[in-house]
């Protein structure tokens, strides 16, 4: 069973730099009713619940809709394809992991999955 205290941070993405958008939101597991992710912006406020590996979700975030799926799952690492509004192809993929920081200024992060 994951800790449901562990926040699973964006902190690497790949394509272009609308992506860095995505940095510093994050997942963290829930155990009830059974185990699943929820989805959070950098702001804490949730955007996605009863996530798995698999899923697809849409949520609003900076002034536009965002398409993220979910490749990859573990207690500490999330990885996955995510498309924007602008610009819904091709799929572009990011990378969440446990116990990292993103920088305040997101611009000057610039990583590849």
């Amino acid at each position: 069973m994951c800790d449901p205290t562990t926040q699973i941070t964006i902190d690497k993405f790949k394509g272009k730099a609308v992506g860095k958008e995505l940095l510093g939101a994050f997942f963290l597991w829930v155990t009830e009713p059974e185990e699943s992710l929820s989805f959070f912006a950098q702001d804490g406020v949730e955007k996605a619940s009863n996530l798995q590996k698999g899923s697809e979700f849409t949520f609003h975030h900076e002034h536009k809709d965002w398409i993220l799926t979910i490749e990859t799952t573990s207690c500490e690492l999330v990885t996955g394809r995510w498309k924007d509004g602008d610009n819904w192809e091709p799929d572009q993929s990011y990378q969440a992991q446990a116990g990292v920081t993103v920088p305040d200024d997101k611009n000057a992060v610039a990583a590849n999955v």
